[in-house]
């Protein structure tokens, strides 16, 4: 492919621009064919903060027993987590990372 580069300038920069326009095709097939990769924790960093907003901004009307519903909600969370698969596991351990993050 670099050969092919250099001649290309030599003759005029016709075959050296077909060949990097062709390298450019090549490199962005290969990266939509490519799936995204995962990335669990920053899924977890941000349902704990939307916890923490949740839990500051609206407040349960118990006052200052609102920390322990929200344990006692991650604790249900959990628990369904541990009886699911797939993805109404996922849904709910995002449930309970929410909820460990509103207490």
């Amino acid at each position: 492919m670099i050969e092919t580069m250099r001649q290309g300038l030599r003759d005029g920069g016709r075959r050296g621009m077909a060949a990097a326009r062709d390298l450019g095709w090549r490199i962005r097939r290969a990266c939509r064919s490519e799936p995204l990769p995962c990335r669990p924790l920053v899924v977890m960093a941000v349902g704990l903060g939307a916890g923490c907003a949740i839990g500051r901004l609206v407040p349960l009307p118990l006052g200052c027993w609102a920390a322990p519903v929200w344990w006692c909600g991650a604790g249900a969370a959990l628990a369904g987590w541990r009886l699911t698969q797939g993805r109404a596991a996922a849904n709910w351990l995002c449930t309970a990372v929410v909820a460990t993050g509103a207490a």
